[in-house]
């Protein structure tokens, strides 16, 4: 009952969510936004579709079967409190830091992101949830082996599902933009470094195969989507050079779930089936370098 609840609530936020964005779109528009109908919703449901298409079922339910087995000595309950105070110590330290920066050396405000996501959505949730269990798992698998350790080649044909996700997102954005910007490079290494990874790894990897054990896979992605957003909703007044999308949402919960939230659903239902953190950190990594840089060289 209780999962029933979860999953048709989830759904139902993010069904107003897309409505209103819809209702906006049709009406004054959403600038200085992409189009979000072409950038968001278009990749992301046939990216879905996708997934639903190539995914082997037999085998991703022998995958499942093995991330249980390697999440039966956690205490899962206890793990997901860990991580609720690691969220909640990464947005008060993003908003917190970042204004102290700001007031003691103005344009170096931009330099606490990656150290606190660095620390609150890495290392200390690492720490406490997972590392605390790899000693003692023995030949037992532990789920940054599962997700790290990608052996068999099935566990790839999510790729297909990502390149066209990346390729219709390419398509609805000003790629000459980003590929004429000369920090490219350092760019990309920047989002893979100090977002992708952490925030993956966070969100997907830890946070929301733990939600799997207790409410189910849907109900799973969709809090976890829900939960992304709000996060990038608490800072959408933040300043962050390589996270400059999220300045755009002012604060705006349901315009952050008709984007980061609908994204999230994609991050998500592609972990659940693959349990590989590399094709979610490459889907990540080009959803915000396609978005981002070319926003910050607006033309003229």
């Amino acid at each position: 009952m209780a999962r029933k609840t979860i999953l048709w609530g989830g759904l139902a936020v993010f069904a107003l969510a897309l409505a209103v964005t819809g209702y906006a779109l049709l009406t004054t528009g959403l600038a200085p936004l992409p189009p979000v109908p072409f950038t968001v919703w278009l990749p992301v449901g046939v990216g879905l579709l996708l997934l639903s298409l190539i995914t082997p079922p037999a085998r991703s339910a022998e995958l499942e079967a093995r991330v249980r087995h390697a999440m039966a000595p956690h205490s899962v309950e206890r793990e997901l409190g860990y991580l609720a105070f690691c969220l909640a110590g990464f947005i008060l330290g993003m908003i917190g830091l970042s204004g102290l920066l700001g007031l003691l050396y103005g344009n170096m405000a931009n330099l606490a992101a990656p150290a606190v996501r660095l620390l609150f959505l890495l290392f200390i949730p690492l720490l406490l949830v997972d590392w605390a269990q790899v000693g003692r798992a023995g030949d037992r698998p532990t789920i940054p082996r599962i997700a790290m350790a990608v052996t068999e080649p099935w566990r790839w044909l999510g790729l297909i599902a990502v390149l066209v996700g990346v390729v219709l997102l390419a398509s609805a954005v000003d790629l000459a933009t980003m590929i004429a910007d000369r920090a490219l490079p350092v760019g990309l290494l920047g989002i893979v470094v100090t977002i992708s990874v952490p925030e993956e790894i966070f969100f997907r990897g830890m946070a929301q195969t733990r939600l799997e054990i207790l409410v189910g896979r849907w109900s799973a992605v969709l809090l976890t989507s829900l939960f992304f957003a709000a996060t990038y909703a608490a800072m959408g007044t933040d300043v962050d050079v390589v996270r400059g999308e999220a300045t755009l949402l002012h604060g705006d919960l349901l315009r952050a779930i008709a984007t980061y939230g609908v994204w999230g659903v994609f991050y998500g239902y592609l972990w659940s089936c693959y349990r590989n953190i590399w094709l979610n950190i490459i889907l990540r990594s080009c959803v915000i370098a396609l978005i981002t840089i070319p926003l910050q060289h607006p033309p003229g």
